[in-house]
């Protein structure tokens, strides 16, 4: 039986009364879950498209606080929970489909996501992740850029579509002729608007949804 054990993250900035940077600090605050024996966390978190995480932090089980920044982006998140030397819960010990829950699209403001993370034993464990506020990157001012797109495309999509859109062993394609909502760009928007990513739509909206069907349009 899953359990459902609550992570709040919260991102506050430092420089009170101004107005945020990308690069202003943060604090991230992981809750204490008494439902697993650890003493510390060991948090990554890697932005789309990158090989180096932007985060990759042990955090005191007790403290759970660490001082990072957050822009906008899609994110794939690790936890590893630990005692002493032995991981005792983790992302990676999960199932393909729950390593699913690892990938989220943030957008500024204050993002609810959930993470599965697993024990040793392979029992899932649903975790809630507030994340508040994501700031703004001012590199990031053109979403819908072919290279975001195809970053969004390669994490929400791809798994299921196929890496080039022709369709995959799980759902078919999502560009040329074979596609069933390709007749207008528009269409193709409110589609994966409203669908898509499959286990979690909310997590893609209006603006990530224009990104990935530029892109898709583009490789048609």
């Amino acid at each position: 039986m899953k359990k459902t054990l609550l992570v709040m993250c919260f991102l506050l900035p430092t420089a009170c009364g101004l107005k945020p940077r990308s690069n202003d600090a943060a604090t991230v605050k992981i809750q204490q879950l008494q439902q697993l024996d650890y003493d510390k966390i060991q948090f990554t978190a890697v932005k789309g498209g990158e090989t180096n995480p932007v985060i990759n932090r042990l955090i005191n089980g007790k403290a759970n606080s660490i001082s990072e920044s957050l822009a906008v982006g899609t994110y794939t998140f690790d936890l590893i929970y630990l005692k002493g030397a032995d991981e005792i819960a983790a992302t990676k010990f999960c199932s393909e489909d729950d390593q699913k829950t690892r990938t989220h699209n943030l957008q500024a403001g204050s993002n609810e996501v959930r993470v599965v993370v697993c024990t040793t034993a392979g029992e899932p464990i649903s975790a809630d992740v507030t994340i508040e506020p994501v700031l703004k990157d001012p590199n990031d001012e053109n979403p819908s850029e072919p290279a975001q797109g195809a970053q969004l495309y390669s994490s929400q999509c791809a798994g299921c579509h196929g890496a080039d859109g022709n369709g995959g062993a799980v759902a078919g394609p999502v560009k040329g002729e074979q596609c069933r909502v390709c007749d207008t760009k528009d269409n193709l928007i409110q589609k994966i608007e409203a669908t898509m990513p499959i286990q979690d739509p909310s997590s893609c909206d209006q603006e990530c949804a224009e990104s990935i069907a530029d892109f898709l349009w583009g490789q048609s």
